[in-house]
């Protein structure tokens, strides 16, 4: 049986740090067996003996985490500060495996049919991703680093700098995973009849750029705007772009990078694919929250017993980016999951299946 516990220690000394998120997880009837540790960019200079006191202290024999620009534990974010977040598993019997990942030199395929909980530098994405990788076909969930200083993602025997390490969840878990989105659309779907690359030439057949502006509330037949008339209006534009190889729903927000007034074309953070969907969106407090109160009902209604632990991974865009104060996403959670265990970070991506979200709320329960 699953327990687990969680506990957030704030200080600017990393073994300080520790030992209080430690005194805060104290508690499990057994020595635990995982621990996911989210370090504050404050301390990244000091991230490997923090990882080095944690498995010291606690002889857990598997370990995952990295570093973040906030981290979380149950209902309390630390954004901007120094800290720790640690969640502590007591897992007797389950099956877990650590594995470092480089996607320059994938090798064979070492997992099928698990979940395997991700942490991986921006830069090594793909690693956490590929499916032609060591993951094979591992379900993939997690989090990109988000640091202003230096890198790492940890494993029990040590840490990387700049890589990519997986924790696979092979069984004993029974994971439930919930994406967030938090976007509200402005206007209705749209078809990409041409792309090159990034670039969106055309949507339903007309110039893409003027698909935008009407979408954003330009009447048909409007005089040419001036460039900084399109680019105030556009502020805060983004693209939902639908992922043909997942369900209807399924889609992925990516930025708005610029317009070529003479083509009427876009670029965007994404290659569309042929034939393929996007809608113009904006994210909003009020849709984060209604997008995670959505998510969390779905999971409630769909568990046959309350989870044991939790880990969250939340955009560095979200948290009290968005919301104008600390701790709304987790009282959210908590509220709806009757206070779980929960460690988490803010990230500069969000896995979710093979997919590298971005200003979305990665939530998955355990247990």
């Amino acid at each position: 049986m699953l327990r687990a516990t969680c506990g957030l220690g704030a200080s600017s000394h990393g073994p300080t740090a520790v030992d209080l998120a430690l005194a805060a997880a104290a508690g499990l009837p057994r020595r635990p067996d995982i621990a996911f540790l989210y370090v504050s960019d404050h301390l990244a200079g000091a991230a490997e003996a923090i990882r080095a006191r944690v498995v010291e202290r606690t002889g857990v024999r598997a370990l995952g985490g990295t570093v973040g620009m906030a981290v979380a534990a149950g209902r309390s974010e630390l954004s901007d500060a120094p800290g720790v977040a640690l969640l502590l598993v007591s897992a007797p019997g389950a099956g877990v495996r650590e594995l470092r990942l480089d996607a320059r030199a994938p090798g064979a395929s070492l997992v099928r049919d698990s979940v395997a909980i991700v942490h991986a530098d921006p830069l090594h994405a793909h690693a956490a991703t590929a499916e032609d990788g060591a993951l094979g076909t591992a379900f993939r969930v997690g989090g990109l680093t988000s640091t202003r200083t230096s890198s790492a993602q940890f494993d029990s025997s040590g840490s990387v700098a700049s890589g990519c390490t997986a924790l696979v969840l092979d069984h004993g878990f029974s994971p439930r995973v919930a994406t967030a989105q938090g976007v509200e659309g402005l206007g209705p779907l749209r078809r990409v009849t041409r792309a090159v690359r990034n670039i969106v030439v055309t949507l339903d057949g007309r110039p893409a750029l003027n698909v935008l502006l009407e979408d954003l509330g330009v009447a048909p037949g409007t005089p040419t705007l001036d460039d900084d008339e399109v680019r105030r209006m556009a502020e805060g534009a983004l693209v939902a772009v639908g992922l043909a190889r997942r369900d209807h729903e399924a889609f992925l927000v990516r930025g708005l990078l610029g317009y070529d007034p003479e083509r009427g074309a876009l670029a965007i953070d994404h290659e569309p694919e042929p034939d393929g969907t996007l809608r113009f969106v904006r994210r909003s407090a009020a849709a984060a929250r209604d997008d995670l109160r959505a998510q969390l009902d779905r999971l409630v209604e769909g568990s046959r017993r309350p989870p044991a632990a939790a880990l969250y991974f939340s955009c560095v865009a979200r948290g009290q980016a968005l919301f104008g104060r600390p701790g709304v996403e987790l009282d959210l959670i908590a509220d709806a999951l009757d206070d779980v265990p929960l460690a988490g970070f803010f990230g500069q991506g969000e896995v979710a299946g093979g997919e590298v979200h971005s200003h979305a709320g990665v939530l998955v329960l355990l247990g």
